[in-house]
């Protein structure tokens, strides 16, 4: 029993930084895309 609560303490640590790591590089690619886009 505690060895499924670690794997799922431990899926859930993993995705949260997996969903942090995304975030930024969607947030860097969006901001790249609307300097590329900006008139100048």
């Amino acid at each position: 029993m505690s060895n499924y609560v670690l794997s799922a303490s431990n899926a859930a640590i993993n995705g949260d930084r997996v969903a942090r790591l995304l975030r930024i590089k969607w947030r860097s690619h969006a901001q790249q895309a609307r300097n590329l886009w900006r008139p100048v």
